[in-house]
């Protein structure tokens, strides 16, 4: 499975569906490219003054461009990874209905073409602890499932799906600075045109709601 992407930002469309936004494609994609760019001249300006070592710096671009051009290529064809959730923050125990949408800018789909999709919803605790001068972090993955789910494409690529939460293990988001709790929802597409690169989404759990237990009125 390839690296995923981590950054995510947060809008509300007037649809009321709370949408996560995954950025880090086109970081990851514009930021190689400038490396490439200065890599090569960097060693084209050392061949010319005669030092061999512009090789090595020809080299490390040639190595980058095999890891970069496939991203830039989806960066200029598709807008950022989106997961369209029902609802948001999700809550310990729900079964929440979302959708993972690539929509197209520089590609033109077939409606109907068949779409899956591998998700993994992880739960990661980490708690820092320190012993005199020195700083130990120690990191549990507490929840770790998966699945895959099928959808088509339309004006969109998009895959619908719906995310369990447990309520057995896992507890709601937080960050206390020494101890922390994140959840994360990682989708990799299997099939059909969309990339194949990996996004990761942040997402926020809360606690699970459940009524008060009724108590009998006194008579």
């Amino acid at each position: 499975m390839q690296g995923g992407d981590q950054n995510s930002g947060t809008r509300s469309p007037d649809s009321g569906v709370t949408v996560l936004v995954c950025r880090r494609t086109g970081l990851v994609a514009i930021g190689g490219a400038i490396l490439i760019a200065l890599l090569t001249t960097v060693g084209v300006g050392a061949l010319v003054a005669g030092s061999n070592i512009g090789l090595l710096f020809l080299l490390l671009a040639a190595v980058t461009a095999v890891f970069v051009l496939p991203r830039l290529r989806d960066h200029l064809r598709w807008d950022a990874p989106e997961l369209h959730v029902q609802t948001h923050p999700l809550r310990l125990g729900s079964h929440i209905a979302a959708s993972f949408v690539r929509t197209p800018t520089g590609v033109r789909l077939a409606n109907g073409t068949p779409l899956s999709a591998e998700f993994r919803l992880v739960c990661e605790e980490r708690a820092t602890y320190r012993q005199g001068t020195d700083t130990r972090t120690e990191t549990a993955k507490v929840v770790d499932h998966r699945w895959t789910s099928t959808g088509t494409t339309a004006e969109a690529a998009t895959i619908p799906t719906t995310i369990p939460v447990p309520d057995t293990a896992g507890a709601p988001t937080f960050d206390l600075g020494n101890n922390e709790v994140r959840w994360t929802l990682e989708v990799t597409p299997l099939t059909g045109p969309i990339p194949r690169s990996s996004s990761s989404f942040d997402i926020v759990v809360a606690p699970s709601w459940r009524p008060a237990p009724s108590t009998p009125q006194d008579a």
